[in-house]
């Protein structure tokens, strides 16, 4: 595998899910034998118990980690662009719930699950040694995903929910 044109590839272009599913299914064997390879053992517990990695805090970072690492925040932005519909219908249920407190409560407690642990940006960040490298999503195809963050993210922290959370 050669990892820096696979990374070259995606840094030099706005990327879609079209290309990022393109990509991933070209590098699937890549990643599976990398997770195998790989000293740093937190990727075999993410791939066979699903247990969220934690963040690299190796003294030098391989190749195959960076990569790993590269793969699974991929396919972290496939994952939550195929809630795409889920995200839209949340937005739309606000839009009706909006004038309504009790509502809106309803609301951030129904997509507390989803709201609470998402953290989504539209670029992605790789730290190689001596360089870093960014990869820009699609805003556009990003664009309720982010609609869906930030308004739950309003609602959520405001005073007001805050105080009826923590009652």
């Amino acid at each position: 595998m050669n990892f820096y044109e696979e990374i070259e590839y995606l840094r030099h272009k706005v990327i879609d899910t079209t290309i990022i599913k393109s990509w991933l299914t070209k590098n699937e064997s890549n990643f599976f034998e990398a997770i195998i390879k790989s000293h740093c053992k937190k990727w075999i517990k993410w791939s066979y118990y699903d247990e969220k990695p934690f963040p690299c805090v190796c003294q030098v970072r391989e190749e195959d980690c960076i990569f790993i690492e590269l793969y699974y925040e991929l396919q972290r932005v496939i994952k939550l662009h195929e809630k795409e519909i889920y995200f839209k219908k949340a937005l739309d249920e606000y839009l009706v719930a909006n004038d309504d407190d009790s509502a809106v409560l309803a609301w951030i407690i129904s997509h507390s699950e989803i709201g609470t642990k998402l953290f989504f940006k539209t670029t992605l960040s790789f730290l190689l040694p001596y360089k870093k490298i960014t990869i820009q999503l699609d805003v556009v195809e990003c664009c309720t995903i982010i609609q869906f963050q930030d308004l739950f993210s309003l609602v959520y922290y405001s005073e007001k929910i805050q105080k009826k959370l923590n009652l």
